[in-house]
């Protein structure tokens, strides 16, 4: 069966992992910075990078100012951004039921639509548990944003 949420795709993702990288940059930066710059600490593509910031934009969790002096800066300090609200930044969508042109396997499914709901549910519970300070101290330790 297709996971029924956007998020259970996400979780392992390498989308998910830079969007966290990203936060974790900008936490341990403690200030602005360029798409290029965080892009060369990242090893990523910035226009790769733009996109995967657009979520954290559009839900508030970064900022951006343009101009000369602009870039991108975080919005709330690293001990108040779970992990469960990057992973929702990254999911695109809400619940959605199995496929609609599944058929049998869809009556089937029925059943397994509550079980996968309490499974997110937990999930998300346990992300929420974590923030990005609590994260990023290993990783600065680690010397990845050196």
């Amino acid at each position: 069966m297709t996971p029924v949420f956007d998020s259970d795709r996400a979780l392992g993702t390498s989308r998910f992992r830079v969007l966290v990288l990203v936060i974790l940059l900008l936490a341990a930066h403690g200030g602005t910075m360029t798409s290029g710059e965080m892009a060369r600490h990242l090893r990523v593509h910035a226009v790769y990078l733009r996109k995967i910031m657009s979520p954290l934009l559009k839900r508030g969790i970064i900022e951006a100012k343009e101009g000369r002096d602009g870039g991108y800066t975080l919005r709330a300090p690293p001990e108040h951004i779970s992990l469960a609200v990057a992973l929702e930044a990254v999911s695109d969508e809400k619940y959605k039921p199995g496929d609609q042109n599944a058929g049998a396997a869809e009556s089937a499914s029925d059943g397994l639509d509550q079980v996968i709901v309490e499974v997110r549910h937990c999930v998300m519970n346990c992300l929420a548990k974590y923030s990005i300070a609590d994260i990023s101290a290993d990783n600065i330790r680690s010397g990845l944003f050196s």
